[in-house]
């Protein structure tokens, strides 16, 4: 299963379907939603009271100004039935040769966290969701003892900021099973019962279906073999394969959509989940192209 590139010009959708409507086979209703480091912050307005939603129907998009367009329209949002954004700001955790940090990107965290905060007081809910995937960079990071311990660092710094800024949703890592790959599950479930210490509202675990692409027909996905107990939500991303430049199967991409549909929903019973929300979405063209 392919995965948008960090800083493409993505729109997505994202939902949450409860497990029953899964089960049932339902699609739900679609509608467009977007998605650090130890960043000091002030607030000087009180967060306003975290929102208790069921099914959350919001929009991400990668770009600072995209974010900066919806906390100024968070009434037409409000009016189009989108209640939920995402923010995925940066972590800073591994190294490269020579010593130096993977990524500096202290200034777009700051920007996330207050974006984060913005949209919130425009009267949107808000899913945290912490990144490895900055543009330049592989969303792979190291997997050694020290930088495990600098992710932690910067995850718990995160799930701290959602507290205090009352976010509804959080998820220790977006896409964490692209990032750590083998270390994943036991990472996982690590950090579990840390962030669940800081942050009080519903956690989601944010995977990839197959980063090593499409097991074969009747093989379980990826995500299926690890273990999500203790988490609210599974956040799952769907994808369409191909960039703006190449044929779009309808066809193969629904097929691919249910079975992962049908996938999801064996994971949120066997782990006693709340829900999925799906995220999914397509590449644009500039205007005239």
């Amino acid at each position: 299963m392919p995965v948008f590139p960090p800083g493409s010009a993505l729109r997505a959708i994202i939902l949450a379907v409860l497990a029953a409507a899964l089960a049932a086979g339902c699609d739900g209703n679609q509608a467009v939603t977007s998605g650090s480091t130890s960043v000091a912050h002030t607030t000087t307005v009180a967060a306003p009271a975290r929102r208790s939603l069921s099914f959350y129907h919001g929009i991400i998009e990668p770009r600072t100004g995209d974010l900066s367009t919806m906390i100024r329209e968070g009434d037409r949002l409000a009016g189009d039935h989108v209640d939920t954004a995402g923010v995925l700001p940066p972590v800073l955790i591994s190294r490269r040769a020579g010593g130096k940090p993977r990524v500096i990107m202290e200034g777009e965290a700051a920007s996330a966290a207050q974006a984060a905060r913005d949209l919130r007081q425009a009267g949107l809910a808000v899913l945290l969701a912490p990144t490895t995937a900055v543009p330049g960079y592989s969303a792979e990071v190291d997997t050694g003892d020290a930088s495990l311990t600098a992710l932690d660092e910067d995850v718990l710094e995160w799930a701290r900021r959602a507290e205090d800024d009352h976010a509804e949703l959080f998820t220790p890592l977006c896409r964490f099973n692209l990032a750590l790959r083998g270390a994943a599950g036991s990472w996982s479930t690590a950090i579990l019962p840390r962030v669940r210490e800081v942050y009080s509202g519903k956690l989601a675990a944010w995977v990839v279906p197959d980063p090593a692409g499409e097991p074969p027909p009747g093989a379980a996905h990826d995500f299926e073999r690890l273990d999500f107990r203790g988490y609210d939500y599974l956040v799952i991303d769907v994808c369409p394969p191909g960039s703006a430049d190449d044929t779009f199967d309808a066809a193969a991409f629904e097929a691919y959509t249910r079975e992962l549909a049908a996938a999801s929903a064996r994971v949120v019973e066997r782990d006693q989940l709340q829900g999925v929300i799906f995220v999914t979405g397509g590449w644009r063209r500039e205007a005239g192209g």
